[in-house]
């Protein structure tokens, strides 16, 4: 018996398999970074009273968290955008499957460089306790701990960032490649927001190049990521007040 779709098709009888899979996979990476968090609060809550602030403790403990939450609503904003492309443009041909299978194990790598990154920060908020960092008596600040953090071992953050860019431009690849039969606005506008997320990424790690110099990062990676959250979430909104200052000008 023939079938209607090839087997990979969205259509076919085993979509759900692979569909489920895609679900599977950024579930798995959530629950993995949530795992590994506790243990960096836990050696905040667990440092001696006297030795920081109680306030700058709770500080830090909300830093935290909020960079997890971030990093959740990243790892959110991949997924959707992911199952959208799919859904518009099919998985009709073996390119397009091999994109797929590569940005779930892109996804796979990128939870994996934050569970580094979280480790790292553990390692070294207890280097900073002691401190062992740069020659400074203790923590001086809170904006002293997240530069900290956003320094050392800037590779990983690097990977981190170089790695959505790549997924973005995956998405971008994969999306073109479907050639959706609808080719209304606003499918051309997700193939344009495909592109502008992988090029901000990219340029996002030239926050780091102060470093090429011997010199030290100067602005908190979350920044650019709060910021492409804003856009990501707002994004309608903002093409749409962009697209009628043009049509008035």
């Amino acid at each position: 018996m023939a079938l209607r779709h090839s087997v990979h098709h969205l259509q076919s009888e085993n979509s759900d398999a692979w569909m489920g899979l895609i679900d599977a996979v950024y579930a798995v990476a959530m629950t993995l970074i949530a795992v590994e968090l506790p243990e960096l609060v836990n050696k905040l809550v667990s440092v001696p009273p006297g030795a920081i602030d109680v306030s700058m403790k709770v500080i830090v403990i909300a830093y935290l968290f909020a960079a997890y939450v971030i990093t959740f609503m990243v790892l959110y904003e991949l997924w959707s955008t992911q199952k959208c492309i799919i859904k518009i443009g099919g998985l009709n041909r073996q390119l397009q499957n091999f994109i797929n299978g590569l940005l779930l194990a892109f996804t796979c790598l990128g939870a994996g460089d934050v569970i580094l990154i979280i480790k790292v920060k553990s390692g070294t908020f207890a280097q900073m306790m002691n401190g062992e960092m740069n020659g400074r008596k203790g923590i001086s600040g809170f904006h002293s701990v997240i530069m900290e953090w956003a320094n050392l071992h800037y590779l990983y953050w690097i990977m981190a960032f170089l790695l959505i860019s790549a997924m973005y431009f995956l998405m971008y690849i994969h999306f073109c490649i479907g050639q959706p039969q609808t080719l209304s606005s606003h499918v051309s506008q997700l193939r344009r927001s495909l592109l502008v997320k992988a090029c901000f990424f990219m340029v996002s790690t030239a926050i780091w190049l102060p470093l090429v110099w011997g010199g030290s990062c100067s602005i908190p990676p979350i920044y650019p990521v709060i910021l492409f959250l804003g856009f990501s979430f707002f994004e309608a909104s903002i093409f749409s007040k962009l697209k009628r200052e043009k049509s008035d000008t």
